[in-house]
């Protein structure tokens, strides 16, 4: 716990001395992080009273039935980047503090040009010779900032953050899972990644941006803006699950009940394309769209497609992921149920 609170403690020391806005408009600092995701809570929070909890309280005089109001609420659990250099994570403090470990960890594990310029230079050689078809990005899960504050502020009506992701956490950085994110082992042998059609973001087979699986750093996908956002919907799949084969990474609070500062919480479920339910993504580099959506739309007949105002010409993007938490207030020794509303 000790070593968790000192990492934290870091890169929120970084975040101070960052200017609030970074010098490169293609990097984007903790503070720009936090004041857009504020600013896209009306888009995103999804507030709403679900149902009651019935609860059974007994004392010395007799038992009652007691209840008390389920809500639920979307929370920014994590920031996910998709970006194109090991160890060049846009998000500027993150970089800071694990840019130089990711490249020295991924170069223990390649030689040379299987590493870096590893997933930049094989991508803009793959680029060449498939017509900008293949693209490499590596990816990161981490701690929303927002939690930090999340942990520490008692908000009525708002399920308790302590429940939540951990603020500056590293979830998951692919470089240290290198069979798995740069060459798809074991996962280029599964179903899903064989058979045609299988979990698509998209509504197959009318139109898809591409596959979930294999959930390598690798996509076929002529707009780069996309291709970013399968590497992002791909980390997150992998980080809302357990015990994924050849990936090394932390799951995100996904699927238990727990009981924390006198609520009872149900964690999101696994993350799942195009099902809001399971979860949505902000937008915040290269643009602060402000809002939250699922990746997949069909723009086939838009004169402005999807990708069109959200293409970084570094190939570097970051959202945050907003994930469904629900929650009730204890009210007495045994749990009996939710009448849904």
């Amino acid at each position: 716990m000790q070593k968790r609170h000192a990492w934290r403690g870091m890169v929120l020391g970084l975040a101070l001395a960052t200017p609030a806005m970074a010098e490169d408009p293609e990097d984007i600092t903790t503070g720009e992080i936090y004041s857009q995701t504020i600013s896209g809570i009306s888009s995103c929070l999804n507030w709403e009273i679900i149902g009651i909890c019935l609860w059974l309280r007994c004392t010395i005089t007799g038992c009652s039935i007691e209840t008390s109001e389920r809500i639920q609420h979307y929370a920014p659990d994590a920031v996910i980047s998709a970006y194109h250099e090991t160890g060049e994570n846009p998000w500027v403090e993150i970089r800071q503090a694990l840019g130089s470990a990711q490249e020295s960890a991924g170069e223990s594990l390649l030689d040379g040009d299987a590493f870096i310029g590893g997933g930049g230079q094989q991508a803009r050689d793959a680029e060449r010779d498939h017509a900008r078809q293949i693209r490499f990005k590596e990816s990161d899960v981490i701690g929303h900032p927002v939690q930090e504050i999340m942990d520490y502020i008692d908000v009525p009506y708002i399920c308790p953050g302590d429940a939540q992701a951990e603020a500056f956490e590293p979830y998951m950085q692919s470089a240290s899972s290198t069979m798995a994110w740069r060459y798809g082992l074991p996962e280029m042998f599964y179903t899903e990644s064989i058979k045609e059609g299988e979990r698509e973001i998209g509504d197959w087979d009318d139109w898809t941006w591409g596959a979930v699986y294999p959930r390598s750093g690798w996509v076929s996908q002529p707009e780069d803006a996309k291709a970013g956002a399968i590497v992002a919907q791909r980390a997150g799949d992998i980080t809302t699950r357990e015990d994924q084969d050849g990936h090394v990474y932390e799951p995100l609070p996904t699927g238990d009940v727990v009981h924390v500062d006198g609520y009872r919480v149900w964690e999101p479920p696994e993350l799942v394309e195009r099902d809001e339910d399971t979860g949505m993504f902000q937008m915040h580099l290269p643009t602060d769209t402000g809002d939250c959506e699922v990746f997949g739309e069909d723009d086939r007949e838009e004169e402005e497609g999807w990708a069109d105002d959200k293409t970084n010409l570094h190939g570097d993007y970051t959202w945050s992921l907003w994930r469904p938490y629900s929650c009730c207030e204890i009210e007495g020794q045994v749990y009996l149920g939710t009448i849904g509303l």
